[in-house]
């Protein structure tokens, strides 16, 4: 996995990219303008389904805590939401699997309260 640092100002051309070497616009994630921000946008085909990949949006909040010296917080977070997806149980549809994202989150969070 890869961080982009982008300083233009309008950078989704180069975040869906980024997504796209990823093969998922969920698991992308980006800074910009020392804003952190998750990639993909309101995705309404999915919208109040339970589909999305929180991935990206968890991934971001991570780079945000290191960011503030919350380290040993963002470790936490970084290590239960990439142990779930490197186990491959608990996945959304667009990792291949058929959780829910509320599963998978539920899951990370589980991971996270056993790290403490």
């Amino acid at each position: 996995m890869f961080t982009l640092l982008l300083t233009y100002p309008d950078n989704k051309q180069t975040k869906n990219l980024s997504a796209v070497i990823l093969f998922s616009f969920g698991y992308a994630r980006c800074l910009s303008f020392w804003c952190y921000l998750q990639v993909h946008g309101t995705a309404p085909d999915i919208a109040g389904k339970d589909l999305a990949n929180p991935t990206a949006l968890l991934l971001s909040a991570v780079m945000m805590l290191r960011y503030m010296n919350l380290g040993d917080y963002a470790r936490r977070i970084e290590t239960a939401a990439l142990g779930v997806i490197r186990d491959g149980q608990v996945l959304t549809g667009d990792l291949g699997g058929k959780s829910t994202c509320s599963q998978f989150t539920e899951e990370i969070c589980r991971r996270v309260q056993a790290l403490n």
